[in-house]
């Protein structure tokens, strides 16, 4: 694999973590177990981090809602036991900064190898 070949995988890796974040649900507990069961929250695919009434923090990705349940892969969380939801969202600010960040990286680095090669000379 060349260089160029890992920058850019390094890149796409950083644009596919970057470009999502948690973000809290601001309900109170009723509510948010209402919304969830009616499906208005949480649908299979989705990445989420709950807490629950004892405590325990569990993050997964959703496959399904049933029976008051929400079901990860491993993991069912009861819907009446959560105090807390956080869902992951596209965030618009963090991947212009990705991308600004990357491509100025590559100019800097273009500018240098360039600069390198005309000291050569």
């Amino acid at each position: 694999m060349s260089a160029r070949q890992a920058a850019l995988l390094l890149a796409a890796g950083l644009a596919a973590v970057g470009c999502t974040s948690l973000k809290p649900v601001d309900l109170p507990a009723a509510a948010l177990h209402s919304e969830i069961l009616a499906g208005n929250l949480v649908r299979p695919g989705d990445r989420i981090r709950v807490r629950t009434q004892d405590g325990e923090q569990v993050s997964l990705r959703v496959v399904e809602v049933r029976e008051g349940t929400i079901v990860g892969k491993g993991t069912q969380v009861p819907v009446a036991s959560i105090t807390q939801l956080e869902s992951r969202d596209f965030s618009a600010a963090k991947t212009a900064a990705l991308a600004g960040g990357i491509s100025g990286t590559v100019l800097i680095g273009m500018l240098v190898a360039l600069s390198s090669m005309a000291f050569m000379m």
